[in-house]
């Protein structure tokens, strides 16, 4: 029978089976004792934003623990003097910077959304790297903002 040493996992299943997290169960016990469905807890809730052309980096990810991305926003405004802009939003997956959103507007076109993108199965992002947006324009305004939400994961070998 594995045994679960994450402390957010061990905590979780003593609560529900109402025991203490150091109680073992006796060796004569064979086969599930219960099932238990934990979903992780999201505990990083970050977002930033940013006025000017060039990238708007949000959060690094802890280089000690593996973070899980559940979701994220994104929202921008351009006026209509903006030239053409891409707006991306990115992070680091399996060691290549990706964009995980795009979004491109026209010349002399004023512009403005927002999407939020929840994720059914979560991201592994990259160790130690910088999550964020970016904005290239060269002139007129443009206003962008994204947020992460995700949880982190204590990985002992």
């Amino acid at each position: 029978m594995p045994t679960h040493r994450n402390p957010s996992i061990v905590e979780r299943a003593s609560r529900i089976l109402n025991t203490k997290a150091n109680d073992v169960l006796s060796d004569e016990v064979l086969g599930p004792v219960a099932t238990i469905e934990l979903k992780p807890v999201c505990n990083i809730v970050i977002e930033g934003q940013r006025s000017t052309t060039g990238n708007n980096n949000v959060y690094t990810t802890p280089s000690d623990k593996d973070f899980y991305l559940t979701g994220f926003y994104f929202s921008w405004q351009t006026d209509a003097a903006a030239d053409n802009t891409n707006i991306t939003v990115f992070a680091s997956i399996n060691g290549v910077t990706k964009n995980l959103f795009r979004a491109s507007k026209l010349t002399l076109t004023a512009s403005s959304g927002s999407v939020y993108v929840p994720l059914a199965i979560p991201v592994k992002i990259d160790r130690g790297s910088v999550m964020g947006s970016s904005a290239t324009f060269t002139v007129g305004a443009c206003t962008h903002a994204v947020g992460f939400h995700g949880y982190t994961e204590e990985v002992k070998q």
